[in-house]
This record gives C-alpha cells, sequence and structure tokens, in this order.
C-alpha cells in the first residue's frame, strides 16, 4: 500500500489475520492478490502445524500465479482445481453436451492465454517459475502441488482456501486465478474465518474434487522450453507461412489420368484462381502443363462455364483441337490462335481506336476463364496480340485467367509484370499477403536488373509463391508421393513416371570451305568497331535505313532505339551467316531488293519504315522466321502504318535526306559485294561437301549423324526418329533439299535407306497450311501427337521454332540443333519436346552443330554487339525461369549462371546443365516445403506447439550463427519471417543489427534437413534480444509500408474517374459509393490504360453517360470495392506482433569474419 488511507482501508477488509472483502481497486492500490497474499503468508507462518492449500479457479494463468507465488510457494500440498464456466448464452438444464464443448473451449483458453504470454526474459521465467512450482515435490517424494479439472459440469464458483484444523480460511467470490481477476477486474470476493461459511466451502471444494479428473496443465504451459526436434518446429513454420496445404483434389476424378503431383498442381491453380481471378502455371518443360490446364478447363465445362483458350496456331492444331475432340467438351470451350484473337480484335477497332464494347461482348463475353497456352508470347504490353487478349479477358465481365508457359521470363524481368498484369488488376492484390504493392516489388527488382545489380535471393520468392505453380523435375523425382504413380506412355502402356536422361553429344564441327572469305568479309562490316574504320573508297554498312530516327530533324525523335534496332540487324545477319549459305545468300538478296526499293522512294521524297515497307510490297517472310524484315522496331506502338498505302510514309523533308541517300547507298554498295560473294560460295544448289571446296560441309556432317541415327535405330523405327531443329525459314528448306537428294542417291544396304520417302516436309509457319502441318507432326509422332487413326509416315522432322513449344514429339528420342545455340533457353525448349513425361526412351540425344573455323571470333562479335544493344538480353535470351533461386545454381534469380553466350559456350563444351535441368535448383523449394507438410510424422505434434516454442542445430546453409523467426500479425493471417544474424563467435550469440527478410532465405537456413538437435544454453539469454529487434523491425517495415502507400498518389485516371463518380446523378448512393471505393485502387497499368482510355470520351458526352460508362467498366475489368485502398493496410504496435517459432542455427564451419 502506497497511502495511509489505501492501508486502513484495507484494514477494514480483514478481521485479524484472514481477509473478510476483497475487490481490485487499482486507482486506489487494492488488488485481490494482497488479500490472498496475506491470508495464505499468514497461515503458513503463525500456525504450529503447517496448512495446507486448496484453489478452486476456472482460469488460471502465470501472470496470476506470479501475484501469489511469494505465499502459496511454501506450501507443502496444494490442489488446483480448474474447470469450465458456462457462455452467457448457456441457459437452461445441465447438458452434458454443452459442457464437453465448454470443457474443449477452456482448453483452447488455457492454450491461447499460454500462448499470448509475453516472449521475455521476465515472462518465459514467469512461466517457468509456474511450471517448476506445478512439478515440484515435497522433501519425501511427493508432489506439492496435484490439479484436477471438473469435467462432469460446469465450474462457476472461486475459491482461495486454507485447509487447517484449527485455523482455517476461506477467500471466495468470483476471481480467477489470473493477472486480470487478481487485480485488474471488478471482483467481488468475501472472506470467512473459521466458521461454519468456511466449513461449507470446504465441504463444497472436497465434493467437487472427488468428481474431477487430474489434469496436466504443467505440461501444457511447459510445453513451450521442452526438448523440441527442429524438423518439428520447422514444420510449424511452414504450416504458419503455408497454410493447409491443397490435397490432391479428391473432386479430381482420373478421367484424364493425372499424376499426383498434377492433380496437386490443378488444385493449387484454382484456389489462386479462386482468391486472385488468374493464376501462372510455369512447370519445367515435359511435366504434362497441358494436362493440368486441360483439367482446369474440363472443370469449368462440366459446371456449365465456357472457356477459351489461346495458343500458337500449331498448338491450337496439334494439341488442342484434337483434345477438345476426344473430351467431347468442345461447344464449351473455344481454341483460337494468338494472330486470330489479334485478327479479331483489330477488326472490332472503329476509326478512333476504341474497341467496340457492344462487339467484344457479343464475341467474347460468354467466356468464364481465358487460358493462354505459351503465354511467353504475351510478355510484350506494346503489342496488339497483347491488346487483343487483355480485351478477351474484360468482354462481358471480367474472367478468369491461366497463363501456362515454362518460360514467363525470357528477355527481362518487365516479361513478368506484363504477364502479371494480365490478371493482378489491383497493385494491392496481394496486401493481405504482406505485398503492398506488387508491381512496385517487380519494377524495383527490373531497375536492378537494368543497373546490372544483383537481385538479391528470394527478392520476388514471396510474390511469385502467391500466384505461381513452378516445378522442376528433380522436384518431382525426389516426390515421394510420385512413387509408383504413373502416366500412359508413348507406347499406349502405363509406366511408372520418370524422365529420361540426356545425351548432350560432342559437337559436330564443319569446315567453313569456300565460304570463309564470305563469313570473315561479313563478319567484318558487322564488326561497328571495324566498319567505323571504313573510308569512302571501301564504305561501311551502317544499315541506315533501320536507323530512320537518326536521321530525323527533330531532335526530339532522335534516340537509342534506332541503335538498337541496327544492333538486333548485326545479331540476325551473323545468326544467318553461320546457319546455312541459302539463308544469308537469301537474306542478302531481300536486303539489296528493299534497299533499291528504299533509295527510290526516299527521291521521289517519301521515306517509308521497314513495317510500312513490308505492308507495300509484302515481301517479308513470316515472323516465326525471325528475318531481318522485321527487325525494324521491336517496340514500336502496334498501330503503326496501320492504314491504306496513301497514308503511309513521311516526307523525306522531316529527314537529312541527302546523308540519308549517301548513306543508304553506301549499304547497298555493300550489300550487292556480299551478295555477289555468296552466291559464288553458295553454288547453284545445296549439296554435300565434297572435299574440294565445293558443297557444303555442314550438310554433309549431317548426313553422316543420320546416318550413325538410322543405324543404331535399325531394330527399333521410334530410336531412328529425329527433329532437325534450325531458326530459319530458309535453312529448313535447305536441309530439307538437300537430304533429299541425298536420299534418292543412296544404295539399298546403306542405313540412311531407313529414311528413304519418310522425311516429312519442312515447317516453318504457325499460320496457313495448317492440315499440312498437323498431317506431318502427326505422321511423325502418332504415339504423342496423332490420333488413333493416324499412320506413322515419317521418320525425320525439319523444322524452325515454332514446334519448339507446346507439341508432345517425345516419340522421337533425338533432337539435331542446326545452328549455334545463341540462345540457351531455346535448346531447353526444343529439348522439352522428347525430354518429357511418358517417353520410352532410356536417354534422348541432343546433338549441336558448331563451325570448325572463327567460332571463337563469332561468339566474340556477338558478345560484342549484345553489349552495344542496350536492351538486357534481348537477342541472346540468357535462361530464365520462375522462380529459380540460388541454391544448386547459385546464381540470382531469374539469371541462375552465366550470360548466355557464356551458356551457349559450355553447351558447345559438353555441359548439359542447362538441358538437364537436374540440380537441386531453388525454383521448387516452396513445392518441396509443401511437400513436407503432407508428409508430416507426427502433424498432432505440429499443430499442438506452442507459440515461442523453439530448437536449434548446425546447419552448413549459414556462415554466421542466426536465429530464425517466424511471427504473425495478431489481427490478421500475416505471417513474416525474419533471420536476425548473430556474433560469428558461437559462445556469445549476441544479435546483430542485420536482417534478412526474404522467406525464400529464412525457411532454407531454417530448414534442419533431418538434422539433430542442438541448443547451445548461451542461446536462451540472447533469443529474447533478437526477438524484440525482431518485432520492432517488423512494425517499422509496416510503418514504412503505410508512409509509402501514403505517398504514391492516386493515378490521374482513377481520380478522374472518383470525379465524375462523385459528380454523377443517375447513381444511386450505394453504388456510387461501391464505385468510389473500387476505382480507390492502385491499378495496373492495364486497368490505368483501360479508364484513359473510357474517359477520352468525357469532353464530348453527358457526364452522367461517363459515369454510367465507368461503372459497366469497373465490373469489366473485374475492380472490387473490397481491394480499395482503404482497406488493405493498418498501422500495428508491438503488440500485435507474437512469436510463432524460433530456430538457433549455428553453422558447421563457424566464420571466421564478421
Amino acid at each position: 500500500m502506497d497511502s495511509e488511507p489505501a492501508q486502513a482501508e484495507l484494514e477494514r477488509y480483514f478481521r485479524g489475520a484472514y481477509p473478510v472483502f476483497a475487490t481490485n481497486r487499482p486507482g486506489q492500490g487494492l488488488r485481490v492478490a494482497d488479500a490472498v497474499n496475506k491470508m495464505f503468508a499468514t497461515a503458513s507462518e503463525a500456525l504450529k502445524t503447517p496448512p495446507s492449500a486448496a484453489i478452486a479457479a476456472p482460469y488460471i494463468n502465470p501472470a496470476g500465479f506470479a501475484m501469489i507465488a511469494a505465499s502459496i510457494s511454501g506450501y507443502d500440498k496444494v490442489r488446483l482445481l480448474i474447470g469450465a464456466q458456462p457462455e452467457p448464452s448457456d441457459h437452461g438444464l445441465f447438458d452434458p453436451g454443452r459442457v464437453n464443448d465448454a470443457l474443449a473451449g477452456l482448453d483452447r483458453w488455457i492454450a491461447a492465454e499460454r500462448d499470448l504470454t509475453g516472449f521475455t526474459y521476465n515472462d518465459d521465467q514467469t512461466t517457468r517459475q509456474m511450471v517448476t512450482w506445478l512439478r515440484s515435490e515435497t522433501t519425501d517424494g511427493n508432489p506439492r502441488v496435484e490439479v484436477r479439472r471438473l469435467t462432469n459440469r460446469f465450474l462457476h464458483g472461486k475459491a482461495f482456501i486454507v485447509e487447517h484444523v484449527v485455523s482455517p480460511a476461506v477467500l471466495a467470490g468470483s476471481s480467477n486465478l489470473t493477472a486480470a481477476g487478481l487485480a485488474a477486474n471488478a471482483e467481488l470476493n468475501i472472506g470467512y474465518p473459521a466458521s461454519e461459511n468456511c466449513e461449507l466451502v470446504q465441504e463444497w471444494f472436497d465434493e467437487l474434487w472427488d468428481q474431477a479428473e487430474p489434469y496436466p496443465l504443467a505440461d501444457i504451459y511447459g510445453a513451450r522450453f521442452e526438448e523440441h526436434d527442429p524438423q518439428t518446429i520447422f514444420e510449424r513454420m511452414l504450416l504458419a507461412v503455408y497454410g493447409s496445404v491443397d490435397a490432391a483434389a479428391e473432386d479430381l476424378d482420373d478421367e484424364l489420368g493425372l499424376t499426383v503431383f498434377q492433380a496437386e498442381g490443378v488444385s493449387r491453380l484454382l484456389r489462386f484462381i479462386d482468391d486472385l481471378g488468374g493464376a501462372l502455371l510455369a512447370d519445367e518443360p515435359g511435366l504434362g502443363k497441358t494436362y493440368m490446364a486441360g483439367e482446369i478447363a474440363r472443370r469449368y465445362a462440366r459446371t456449365g462455364r465456357k472457356v477459351l483458350i489461346i495458343a500458337p496456331a500449331a498448338v491450337r492444331d496439334s494439341v488442342w483441337e484434337p483434345w477438345l475432340k476426344r473430351q467431347g467438351i468442345s461447344r464449351r470451350v473455344g481454341v483460337m490462335s494468338y494472330t486470330e484473337a489479334r485478327i479479331a480484335y483489330e477488326e472490332m477497332l472503329p476509326d478512333d481506336g476504341e474497341p467496340s464494347p457492344e462487339q467484344l461482348d457479343l464475341a467474347f463475353g460468354d467466356y468464364q476463364l481465358v487460358i493462354a497456352d505459351e503465354a511467353h508470347h504475351l510478355r510484350n504490353a506494346g503489342t496488339r496480340q497483347h491488346d487483343a487478349v487483355t480485351e478477351i479477358t474484360t468482354a462481358g465481365a471480367r474472367k478468369d485467367m491461366l497463363l501456362v508457359t515454362a518460360t514467363p521470363v525470357n528477355n527481362s524481368l518487365r516479361d513478368l509484370e506484363h504477364l502479371l498484369g494480365l490478371f493482378l488488376v489491383s497493385d494491392d492484390a496481394l496486401a493481405a499477403k504482406g505485398i503492398s504493392s506488387w508491381s512496385r516489388k517487380v519494377r524495383e527488382a527490373i531497375r536492378m536488373e537494368e543497373r546490372d545489380d544483383a537481385v538479391p535471393e528470394g527478392f520476388l520468392y514471396d510474390l511469385l509463391d502467391q500466384v505461381t505453380v513452378r516445378r522442376s523435375r528433380q522436384f518431382i523425382l525426389d516426390n515421394p508421393a510420385a512413387e509408383g504413380d504413373t502416366i500412359r506412355g508413348a507406347d499406349g502402356y502405363e509406366q511408372r513416371v520418370r524422365f529420361p536422361s540426356v545425351d548432350l553429344r560432342p559437337r559436330i564441327q564443319w569446315d567453313l570451305g569456300k565460304r570463309t572469305k564470305l563469313v570473315d568479309d561479313l563478319m567484318a562490316h558487322l564488326d561497328e568497331d571495324l566498319a567505323d574504320q571504313a573510308d569512302d573508297e571501301a564504305p561501311a554498312l551502317s544499315f541506315s535505313r533501320y536507323d530512320l530516327p537518326g536521321f530525323s530533324l527533330d531532335e526530339n525523335e532522335r534516340s537509342a532505339l534506332g541503335r538498337d534496332r541496327v544492333a538486333l540487324m548485326r545479331c540476325a545477319i551473323l545468326k544467318r551467316l553461320e546457319s546455312s549459305p541459302w539463308a544469308i545468300t537469301q537474306t542478302l538478296r531481300r536486303l539489296v531488293d528493299n534497299y533499291e526499293w528504299f533509295i527510290s522512294e526516299l527521291e521521289r521524297g517519301r521515306v517509308y519504315t521497314v513495317k510500312e515497307m513490308r505492308l507495300i510490297l509484302r515481301s517479308a517472310e513470316t515472323a516465326e522466321d525471325g528475318d531481318p524484315a522485321d527487325v525494324e522496331d521491336p517496340d514500336e506502338p502496334a498501330d503503326v502504318a496501320a492504314g491504306p498505302e496513301e497514308q503511309m510514309g513521311r516526307p523525306s523533308s522531316d529527314f537529312d535526306a541527302e546523308r540519308l541517300n549517301v548513306a543508304a547507298r553506301d549499304d547497298l554498295f555493300v550489300l550487292r559485294q556480299l551478295l555477289a560473294e555468296a552466291e559464288k560460295a553458295t553454288g547453284p544448289a545445296a549439296s554435300a561437301y565434297t572435299g574440294d571446296g565445293v558443297g557444303d560441309d555442314k550438310v554433309r556432317r549431317l548426313i553422316e549423324r543420320l546416318r550413325g541415327v538410322a543405324r543404331a535405330g535399325a531394330n527399333r523405327r521410334d530410336k531412328r526418329k529425329a527433329i532437325i531443329f534450325t531458326e530459319f525459314a530458309d535453312t529448313a528448306a535447305y536441309i530439307h533439299t538437300a537430304l533429299l537428294a541425298e536420299l534418292e542417291a543412296v544404295d539399298d544396304q546403306d542405313p540412311l535407306n531407313y529414311y528413304r520417302n519418310r522425311v516429312a516436309d519442312p515447317i516453318h509457319s504457325t499460320e496457313g497450311g495448317s492440315d499440312k502441318r498437323d498431317h506431318s507432326i502427326a505422321s511423325f509422332a502418332p504415339k504423342t501427337a496423332g490420333t488413333a487413326t493416324s499412320s506413322d509416315l515419317y521418320d525425320i522432322l525439319i523444322t524452325t521454332d515454332v514446334l519448339a513449344e507446346g507439341v508432345n514429339l517425345h516419340q522421337a528420342g533425338k533432337v539435331i540443333n542446326y545452328d549455334l545455340p545463341w540462345n540457351p533457353m531455346r535448346l531447353v525448349q526444343r529439348h522439352g519436346r522428347v525430354d518429357r513425361i511418358g517417353s520410352t526412351h532410356a536417354s534422348v540425344e541432343i546433338d549441336v552443330f558448331a563451325p570448325a573455323e572463327r567460332l571463337d571470333s563469332m561468339l566474340k562479335l556477338m558478345a560484342k554487339i549484345e553489349k552495344k544493344l542496350g536492351l538486357a538480353h534481348a537477342t541472346l535470351g540468357v535462361p530464365e525461369t520462375i522462380p529459380d533461386m540460388p541454391g544448386g545454381g547459385q546464381g540470382q534469380l531469374f539469371k541462375d549462371g552465366p550470360e548466355g553466350l557464356e551458356v551457349a559456350a559450355g553447351i558447345l563444351d559438353g555441359d548439359d546443365r542447362w538441358l538437364a535441368r537436374r540440380g537441386s535448383d531453388t525454383t521448387s523449394l516452396g513445392e518441396r516445403w509443401r511437400m513436407a507438410l503432407t508428409r508430416m510424422q507426427d502433424p498432432a505434434a505440429v499443430t499442438s506447439l506452442p507459440a515461442a516454442a523453439g530448437s536449434g542445430f548446425v546447419s552448413r546453409e549459414v556462415r554466421v550463427p542466426a536465429f530464425v523467426f517466424c511471427a504473425q500479425i495478431t489481427a490478421g493471417d500475416e505471417t513474416h519471417t525474419r533471420m536476425v544474424s548473430v556474433t560469428a563467435d558461437p559462445q556469445t550469440w549476441q544479435p546483430t543489427s542485420l536482417f534478412d527478410t526474404s522467406t525464400l532465405n529464412c525457411l532454407r537456413a531454417a530448414d534442419p534437413q533431418g538434422g539433430a538437435r542442438l541448443l547451445d544454453s548461451n542461446v536462451y539469454p540472447a533469443v529474447y534480444t533478437a526477438w524484440e529487434q525482431c518485432r520492432k523491425h517488423i512494425v517499422e517495415q509496416n510503418a514504412q509500408a503505410l508512409r509509402e502507400a501514403a505517398a504514391v498518389r492516386l493515378p490521374k485516371p482513377m481520380r478522374d474517374a472518383m470525379a465524375i463518380i462523385r459528380r454523377s446523378s443517375v447513381l444511386g448512393a450505394h453504388q456510387r459509393d461501391r464505385l468510389l471505393r473500387a476505382y480507390n485502387t492502385m491499378p495496373s497499368r492495364m486497368v490505368q490504360n483501360r479508364v484513359r482510355a473510357s474517359l477520352r470520351r468525357a469532353d464530348d458526352e453527358p457526364s452522367d453517360r461517363t459515369a454510367e460508362r465507368l461503372a459497366v467498366l469497373a465490373e469489366r475489368l473485374g475492380l472490387s470495392a473490397q481491394a480499395s485502398r482503404s482497406t488493405v493496410a493498418r498501422p500495428i504496435t508491438d503488440e500485435d506482433v507474437r512469436p510463432i517459432a524460433w530456430l538457433a542455427i549455428r553453422p558447421e564451419v563457424p566464420h571466421s569474419g564478421h
């Protein structure tokens, strides 16, 4: 008591040493705890015969015990009776069911109270003290404390009893043995020193005690301090991060014969689609993405919802259309190519450039799901193709979307931003998962990429893990669920899930022969540094007509874009030079013809872009061939040159026409010289090299390789099947002509005779002649790409990369890459056509060609061009996949290895890592951890772990000691992980200020991988300090995120839309409020563009009409009031952050540095 009035008031409550009244009056310093303490202490000290104690309290917690610990701890016998209190709604007669429910609630309350106990040194000491007391024994070995729980009815009464023959005492009333009951609540307790009342209370207690059952209260509170296995702690972290793991979807019937991992993937994808309106399926090639997407399409169709599948034409014809016919759901599932989607969209465009909503709704409004197969075709948001798919997904009402691609990032991380923006319509769509702005996260990574900074490990892991299903082959093979899992093989029989091994054969070298001078001359012109040294008598090849901005008289038009086009042209020509003499000769002929036309038009006063010229002359090859004629502007707006011829071109007066004319004529002069040299080196037709410099040694080497394949496959046709890939249609036709000529000349004993009349026509386009192309594919691989009526007619298939994606060709087991592997990602895609689940080949063979001379010069020249290009890997396509994190590939996110040309050089030297994809990659760590949750040996032990339970182990994953914490924001379902570094000396365990917030890195460090428990005794003093730092870090990051969100101004289109909605007189109050909240969101770029386009008419129509259109647009775009910025974030305090579990990790070999 801190005042005389308070002391006097307290004395009123006592009769001698025992209380007669007790309550809590915090303002006056009066507490029930003081009365209880005085009662127990006086009896223990004054009575010659030691008394015992009995306490009836439905609820108890460590803080409450701590208030009476000093007075009760001296008793050798204490009986503690707990039980359940009825809820206010529990009226009426006794009901055993309600009692059982209440007892279960009591168990939950005790566990929750235990888990809410703070994680500080003092809090833990208090809890340990209570547990020690509950488990203590007398000097003769008997337990001091016995705890029982009343189970046959509710316990509502509370009593603190001194049991003694001469001087008993009771304080009975409303106080539980909790901090609130003993010090805060408005309680009422009456005391009865030795009297009849005291005796009656004792009898009441004894009666209930006899009916009660033993209760393990010490074990419940002591669980935090048990020696927990680190694997159990880690699994608790996983459960917090990933939640309940999707089962393999029991409602997925076996009609499609999905494997277990495919069914698991479908279940996850459906959950993503339900939560976010879309998902990204990015499994590695060969894992059956088509089957998974097909199952989702079938589920929609079977429930009456229409589906639209958009895919490359070759995939549409050879995969989806036959599949739809077999499934019998083609009435509810439509399929079209990307080109068809673009054309359909363009036909609906009026003169003002905006699509007609009515026409779009009529054509596409009934679909509920859009599946974009090989979705990397949508990675450029500036194309008509991307615009078309965007409009389709918003026709009528916002549609669900599934993106399917093994390579969502081909050139840079902008690809990923553009793909995710197709279904993440709100920038804060993942705010509930702790990602306040997904696009800001991606753009930050893009800025790092563009600065050539390493994107930190795990930087995008949390984002991708919320939207992506991505499994590697190694993950599938390591998945115990796959044991015994079967799939129908190419031979029609069930087989266990497995993959063929990869045999990257030694490179096939070929001689340049008479092409040597052409190669040297052309490479000299492609090397910009050498070209700059040219004089007037020997002009340089500047590719002037591809750099029109460089000749513009308007300084605002001048940019590096023209130079990038020129660099792309240099890359394209170098590739054709290596590919085949026919390809480079045809390319030079087209360039000469087009330069002549360009110069003639320039002298007539008009300047045309390459795209405009192509539309006028109709001379360019298809884009799939990657012809230089298409390398005029990879980022040119989609509507350029879309009008009639008289509207194309610009007057030459806009340019420095004289300088442009001179440069173009110099280019033409050089090109004519090179063409003459090419025609001389090529000869009249494709033919094999004879050794005297005549013919093509590369063709001869190909024929020798095919002869070896035929010989090895003499007894089995499928072993003879080979796919020959080239980038260029000219080369494909050239190989085909040469091969047919050779086969006509072989004798009957030559193994090549097996191939006579079994070479399919070359395939090099996705549009036009689809029936012929489909026939070739089905007749080459009838078991994997055909129908029940397909015949096996071909053993050699020559194709460009139009068949490098989405087509199942694994009846074959040989892939021959005729060109240098400039783009290793394409090799992975090509290889994926044969290295697939269901292949009957024990191994698949991969061949690559390389010139015997000038190889290093070619690679160095390409590297120089790439460096000058200034676009992040735009041509060379460094292998990039989702989410190849370090670990088994110690690179950076999306950059799991060296630059593309270095990878290419490695492949030529026999390095098959990019093809085999068998390493322990971090791409599938999230999948592996989810799998671990399905394999928990003791799930009950994991789910019953107390909060703040911890353990420790020794790990190879960390260089210095560290704590890993898993924490939860109590007001929501946000889970956070933090790794706190510790001083390098494991004997001190002093936390530093270094934090790692990446979920990937934290979980990877926390994964014991079966390691034994090892927890240093000096960990415990430090773990509390580390936790406080961790908690403050989480709170500070939350505050920072709120400040950043508040600082980001709503984009102008959204502000303007809200202003119009506020002024509207036709919208009801409820609709207006809902729309204002829907538009008060940070939108994706796609949404901003759509709103901006809709507002263009605002000046030409009544405001109410614009408001009505905005209401329709909100529905079409899927804007939700629930996604409003006002609903996704709130400030938090230290008390809102609670520990779930922790691990202390010591390095296997301590790091000597700091």
